[in-house]
């Protein structure tokens, strides 16, 4: 039987191909693949599961500052996924792109949380991420973490670029994962869909164990594929 299974934070470093001195510092990570056409399934599965926790998501969208109206934020593009706005962000940035940033908490059982999966995915973390926290914790050690992804967002459309801003956009990216076990937080990371769709759940081991255990014995759309089939097969975190 496939089973979901905790890798350590150097497997995850090299899901990432960081460097052994980039991933030292990482969290280890629920490992959750799936094929493409099964991720659905998956999704659906894990909204159902852990719909006890918090689930809390940053989205960030541009639109031509000519444009008429501004870029429309998540309630609009995806339905009923929003719950509560947190926070929000608007800025025009030096090329005229109009900005705008949400923080908010979601509702894993919507239709459309698959769909804003699929968008963080497309953007691999720069402006977007998502995060799962247990019942009583506060979510603004997320939200002030989570402004090291918004601000990737703005690096794709403007200021450092070639070696400066892997580095920058790395750096942000570990920030971001690494603050999750002393903030309360677990931050889910879709895989690149080369070739194996999925996620994994970067978090402290102790609150990846209680996720762990609320999954159903068969998960649905789980594929029974290692870390190191998708590294030898060049897949890697959308991130």
């Amino acid at each position: 039987m496939v089973t979901a299974k905790v890798i350590d934070g150097p497997e995850l470093g090299l899901l990432l191909y960081w460097s052994d001195a980039m991933s030292s510092r990482l969290p280890p990570a629920l490992w959750l693949p799936a094929d493409v056409d099964d991720e659905l399934a998956l999704v659906t599965a894990l909204g159902s599961s852990w719909e006890s926790y918090q689930w809390y998501g940053l989205g960030t969208w541009f639109a031509p500052s000519a444009a008429p109206h501004p870029p429309a934020g998540l309630a609009d593009r995806y339905g009923d996924l929003q719950l509560d706005l947190i926070a929000e962000g608007s800025l025009t940035n030096p090329r005229g792109l109009r900005v705008r940033s949400e923080w908010n908490s979601l509702n894993p059982r919507s239709a459309t949380l698959h769909e804003f999966l699929t968008a963080t995915r497309e953007a691999r973390g720069t402006g977007s991420c998502l995060a799962l926290m247990a019942p009583d914790a506060s979510p603004r050690a997320w939200y002030a973490a989570s402004t090291a992804m918004m601000q990737r967002g703005l690096l794709a459309f403007g200021g450092l670029g070639g070696i400066d801003r892997e580095e920058a956009n790395r750096s942000a990216a570990r920030t971001y994962l690494t603050a999750g076990p002393a903030a309360g937080y677990a931050s889910l990371i879709p895989l690149d869909h080369h070739p194996w769709g999925g996620y994994v759940v970067v978090g402290d081991k102790a609150f990846l164990s209680s996720l762990a255990e609320l999954l159903p014995e068969s998960l649905p759309g789980l594929a029974e594929v290692t870390w190191e089939d998708a590294v030898s097969r060049a897949g890697s975190l959308a991130l």
